[in-house]
């Protein structure tokens, strides 16, 4: 969205009906403005015989304006006005984004009483387009222009966007930061008492942008800075989730523009961290580097700080890639809570940190300087099939879905609804559902409309429904895998306002995308959809062509680890999120280390969470233990994380 304040450089006549005031020429025009015109601006100096193809002329009289000597020149007559009855003529108009703007132009506008005047207009139409105009005409209690002058309004150099104003901003910016005390904003800097430069190194453009304005605007901001300040390093961004369309266009966008990072940003649940402990192991090492600017697992519990433990072993482990990673959302009132990913909490007299808080702290005073490789031998525990019901649903949107069938992997009819005779086989939940003329239909435009139907130990079957879109934002819910309300799959057509589709997991009411695809949802249309699941492997059809084949791994290893090194000190970092301890044989080769280590560690049980009443429930255990030399053997409780903390002689 373009962001821009809307201003006006106007200059006036006397109320006297004195001589037209001179018309200034296009040069001195322009360098009137209230800064540099950037590229891409809607301008018009009005320096040719026509007007550009931006503008729109209502009520068009062209015997009363004309562009001569590098202006446009509007005349009036006597009773003109744009109120009342609206006989008024040449309003000059140019359509701009959604969102705020500017506008900056030259005006001589001599008149002869009270109430005329020439200016600028800025309103959102009836049609939703925003506009701005030039225009010279009676307002505010004069209801008319009383009388007619010889030349009434000129008006030069229209319309610049105020980018450039946002560029010289962010250049201002970093010399706040990193300018000597010489300079203009390093003197202010100083003056407030900081006379240090601060040493800013990073500097973001964007957060979460996906618009065609950030697309247009990313490169003059990222020229600017270059061309000035070449040692600052840029970071783009990735968009709102961890994969999908939108994401791999904005990798692709901050590859072509040689972006020096690109900020992630990912709420997930504790399945796909765990799963995903080896994302940046396929990273290109020569393209943009990660900053992991969000993250965190949607929820407080231990299970949840176990999950990002085991996923900051795989950020550790490819620093390579991965040069910066901060955790989301950080502060939250006891009293007013939002959503539960957060690291501390309050109310008016305490604070104490999650389990979370203990994970993040753990890893950033352990660091580090170097990561020492390290392989880790074990065997997964198999993981069950996808088991469940299934369901039908809606996200702000109206549907209508028809001739549902389940049939298992050995033929068997499981599910067989036309809806002709109702729905009695179907447990509706959010929403508003009713069967109307043979289908099944939800109406209430409202978020997470479901209805579900089957039983939980259904496995290896394919599902397909017909669906139809009515009304709304959006698409269809269709769900399958269904265990309980905060555990199921389902596959998401047309969601995030109709731009994609994705099928999405979600445990313990945390969710997750685990496939996505580009497609779009019509109003009107019938679709028919077909999931098929077999064992842990999903296939998604959309109107016989199919979308996605992948499977759900969903594997918990026996051991998350990374060992790093700092001077003398090497720590092994291991984390267990299964429910048996662990007997592992440690052997760091050649290295001549002291007996006696460290060992800090985290335990609980899954469900366990810190509060106001019991703040350390989950907290860092710190010991000294003895008996470690370069090969040994621990156990590593279940549901843990252990540092241990060894040095060399």
């Amino acid at each position: 969205m373009l962001r821009i304040a809307l201003s006006a450089l106007l200059v006036a006549g006397s109320l006297g009906a004195p001589p037209p005031s001179p018309v200034p020429s296009p040069s001195s025009a322009a360098s009137a403005l209230a800064e540099p015109i950037p590229e891409g601006a809607v301008v018009d100096q009005f320096d040719g015989t026509t007007l550009g193809p931006d503008w729109t002329v209502l009520s068009p009289d062209d015997s009363r304006y004309r562009l001569s000597d590098g202006a446009l020149r509007l005349d009036t007559l006597t009773g003109d006005t744009h109120q009342g009855t609206d006989n008024a003529r040449n309003l000059f108009l140019v359509d701009v984004p959604d969102g705020d703007f500017e506008i900056v132009t030259k005006l001589s506008a001599p008149v002869a009483l009270d109430f005329q005047s020439a200016g600028l207009l800025a309103w959102q139409d009836w049609d939703n387009y925003v506009r701005a105009g030039l225009a010279h005409v009676g307002f505010a209690g004069g209801p008319v222009i009383e009388t007619a002058t010889e030349v009434g309004a000129a008006f030069t150099s229209a319309f610049e966007a105020g980018l450039a104003r946002w560029v010289r901003d962010t250049l201002d910016l970093i010399e706040f930061a990193n300018g000597p005390v010489s300079s203009t904003w390093g003197r202010k800097r100083a003056e407030l008492g900081h006379p240090k430069p601060f040493g800013l190194e990073y500097l973001g453009l964007g957060n979460e942008e996906i618009y065609p304005e950030f697309f247009a605007n990313y490169p003059k901001f990222a020229d600017a800075i270059r061309a000035r300040y070449p040692n600052i390093k840029i970071i783009s961004n990735a968009g709102q989730t961890s994969q999908g369309a939108w994401f791999d266009r904005m990798w692709q966008f901050a590859r072509d523009q040689k972006a020096d990072l690109v900020d992630e940003h990912y709420y997930n649940n504790t399945d796909w961290f765990l799963s995903n402990t080896r994302r940046y192991d396929f990273y290109d090492r020569e393209g943009p580097k990660v900053f992991v600017g969000e993250y965190a697992s949607r929820g407080n519990t231990f299970f949840n700080a176990l999950s990002e433990a085991a996923y900051m072993t795989g950020l550790e482990r490819n620093s390579d890639v991965v040069r910066l990673a901060s955790y989301a959302p950080l502060l939250a009132n006891v009293d007013y809570v939002d959503w539960t990913p957060d690291l501390i909490w309050f109310d008016n007299d305490q604070a104490y940190g999650s389990p979370s808080y203990h994970v993040q702290r753990l890893f950033a005073t352990n660091a580090g300087e170097r990561v020492v490789p390290s392989t880790f031998e074990g065997e997964v525990r198999p993981v069950e099939d996808i088991t469940g019901g299934v369901g039908l649903g809606a996200w702000n949107t109206a549907v209508r879905y028809d001739d549902v069938k389940v049939t298992a992997a050995d033929g068997t009819v499981l599910l067989s609804e036309d809806f002709s005779a109702g729905a009695a086989g179907w447990t509706p939940g959010p929403g508003t559902w009713a069967v109307r003329d043979g289908g099944y239909e939800q109406s209430a435009q409202v978020e997470d409309a479901r209805a579900t139907a089957g039983s939980a130990g259904w496995s290896d079957y394919t599902m397909e429904v017909t669906a139809r879109k009515t009304a709304g934002a959006e698409g269809f819910l269709v769900m399958f895998g269904v265990r309980g309300t905060g555990d199921f799959y389902w596959w998401n057509v047309g969601g995030w306002g109709n731009t994609q589709s994705a099928v999405e997991k979600e445990v313990n009411g945390g969710k997750a995308q685990i496939a996505t695809s580009s497609h779009t949802v019509e109003t009107g249309r019938d679709y028919r959809l077909k999931v098929q699941v077999s064992g842990r492997t999903i296939t998604t059809w959309l109107d016989g062509e199919k979308v996605d084949e992948f499977v759900d791994s969903s594997r918990v290893e026996p051991l998350y680890q990374v060992v790093s090194r700092d001077g003398r000190k090497v720590t092994v970092k291991v984390v267990n999120a299964q429910d048996t301890a662990v007997r592992t044989r440690v052997d760091l080769g050649s290295a001549r280390l002291r007996p006696n280590a460290t060992v800090t560690s985290l335990t609980g049980s899954p469900s366990d969470m810190n509060s106001i009443s019991e703040p350390e429930r989950v907290a860092p255990r710190r010991q000294q233990v003895d008996g470690f030399s370069a090969a040994f053997t621990y156990d590593f409780p279940a549901y843990s994380v252990t540092f241990i903390e060894l040095t060399e002689r």
